[in-house]
C-alpha cells in the first residue's frame, strides 16, 4: 500500500485494549461473560497503541473520539496525551441490557472521550453526555455515535480499528482493506 499524505480533522478510534483479566478461555455459547477478550479479536498492549504514528495523520486542528471501557480509562488518557491531544469531555454509553460484567461493580458503560489538538471550536451541540441503548454484538458501537460525529464535524474522517467500511470515512483495521498505512 502506498503511504498517503492526507491529513485528518476527525479521528475515531476504538482501540483493541488488552486487559489484565486472567479469565480462562471458554466457549462463548456456554460462558460468554468469562471469555478472554482475545476470543473475539486480537488485542494490543498499551505501549503498542501509544506507539501508533497517529500524529503524522492529524491536521493541525484535529478532534479525536476515543473509546474507552471503565477499566482502561487511565490508559485511554495516556493514549490521548501520547498522540498529542488534550482531553475536553466525554459521552457515556449506558448499555441497557442486564448482562453487565465487572469485578468491583457491574459495568454497563463505555466512554467516548473527546480530545483535540490545535484550535478546534467547541461543538455547542445539544447532544447529552449520556446515551442509552442496548448492547448488541461484542464491541459493536451504536450507529448513533457515527451520526453524531458526522453532524458536529466537518473535514477528513478516519476510523482506526475499524471492522467495516463507512461511506465518507477512511479506515484502518485488521478486519478490512485499509485506506492508510500505519
Amino acid at each position: 500500500m502506498e503511504k498517503i499524505n492526507k491529513k485528518y480533522q476527525i479521528i475515531y478510534a476504538d482501540p483493541a485494549w488488552k486487559y489484565k483479566n486472567q479469565s480462562p478461555p471458554c466457549l462463548p455459547e456456554k460462558q460468554p461473560d468469562t471469555c478472554k477478550i482475545e476470543y473475539y479479536y486480537q488485542t494490543m498492549t498499551l505501549a503498542d497503541i501509544k506507539a501508533l504514528d497517529i500524529p503524522s495523520l492529524c491536521d493541525n486542528n484535529c478532534v479525536l473520539f476515543l473509546w474507552s471501557t471503565t477499566p482502561v480509562i487511565q490508559e485511554a488518557l495516556e493514549v490521548i496525551k501520547s498522540w498529542g491531544f488534550k482531553y475536553k469531555t466525554m459521552i457515556t454509553w449506558e448499555k441497557t441490557n442486564n448482562d453487565c460484567m465487572g469485578y468491583w461493580f457491574r459495568v454497563c458503560t463505555e466512554h467516548l472521550i473527546i480530545a483535540i489538538k490545535g484550535n478546534v471550536k467547541a461543538f455547542r451541540d445539544m447532544e447529552r453526555t449520556c446515551y442509552h441503548e442496548k448492547r448488541t454484538k461484542h464491541s459493536k458501537k451504536p450507529e448513533h455515535f457515527y451520526e453524531t460525529i458526522e453532524r458536529v464535524t466537518k473535514g477528513n474522517r478516519l476510523e482506526l480499528f475499524a471492522r467495516k467500511k463507512r461511506d465518507g470515512w477512511d479506515s484502518w483495521g485488521n478486519e478490512i482493506k485499509n485506506d492508510i498505512e500505519l
